[in-house]
């Protein structure tokens, strides 16, 4: 009997880093989380998507399932309410639909899981965990409505500034009227639009910056007084409005948030995308 006792000591840790999160809702999530070794594995199960679509369903699913994993993985590290949790390295699995229920593994390496306090001045924040160290690295990010470029830190596998990988972002905002979930329906429509329209058709402004990760914190530096004069996104790209287009379209919403007296929604659309040509 008394062999047994070392290894059911060494067995103690690693059953604690294992969680069941039940996130309920109308699909019913569930997420499986085990923490042994250096990668968190999320294994999530949801009822599924279903339409006349597959591709659709598919999509819809994986988008929701992502969600869900991050959710719980905030939850299991008792995120508070003033900060986010902030996620590179978020690879998917092997995915399954069985009756009704939609399966999906995820696996994210703990080095790149942190948390970061959410920035003052903003309320009912929505933050993509890829982004959200970026975002609230520097509040003109969040502040400053229109297009922006982010020369993202190339980390341990730094490149030359030709082909380091660019953040492109939009942000805009839209007057709430009452507050109603039609009225934040209306107002989120209306900026992501104008989001858009500053990545894609804005002519002048663009903010520029540039991140690195010092001790494992990101900052961000705003460059040029955080502005390109006369400067477009397709001027600093060397491209045409058409190219730009092709690049951002389907760009998701990364980000919402309410200014502090809740009277304007903001969003932010946005991507990673490798530069056409070398920024001037």
């Amino acid at each position: 009997m008394f062999f047994l006792l070392p290894l059911l000591l060494l067995l103690v840790p690693a059953i604690a880093r294992a969680a069941t999160i039940d996130l309920g809702g109308p699909r019913e999530a569930k997420v499986e989380i085990d923490g042994a070794g250096e990668t968190y594995s999320l294994g999530v199960s949801a009822r599924a998507v279903k339409s006349f679509d597959d591709g659709s369903d598919r999509e819809a699913n994986r988008s929701l399932a992502r969600s869900f994993a991050l959710t719980a993985l905030s939850r299991h590290l008792k995120v508070a309410a003033t900060q986010e949790l902030a996620v590179t390295g978020l690879v998917a699995g092997a995915e399954s639909v069985a009756g009704d229920r939609f399966k999906i593994s995820f696996n994210v390496p703990k080095a790149g899981v942190t948390v970061v306090e959410r920035p003052a001045g903003f309320a009912n924040l929505q933050l993509d965990p890829e982004f959200a160290d970026t975002l609230t690295a520097d509040p003109l990010l969040m502040e400053v409505e229109g297009a922006k470029v982010i020369r993202l830190d190339a980390g341990l596998d730094a490149m030359s500034d030709e082909t380091r990988r660019l953040l492109v972002l939009g942000v805009a905002s839209s007057v709430l009227e009452d507050g109603s979930a039609a009225d934040r329906k209306r107002a989120e429509t209306i900026a992501r639009n104008r989001a858009y329209a500053h990545i894609v058709a804005e002519k002048k402004g663009l903010t520029v910056a540039r991140s690195e990760t010092i001790a494992k914190k990101k900052t961000v530096t705003i460059e040029e007084d955080g502005r390109e004069t006369g400067a477009s996104v397709a001027e600093y790209l060397e491209t045409t409005q058409a190219g730009v287009r092709g690049m951002t379209k389907g760009f998701p919403i990364i980000g919402r948030w309410t200014s502090a007296d809740g009277t304007l929604l903001y969003v932010a659309v946005g991507g990673v995308i490798a530069p056409p040509a070398v920024p001037r």
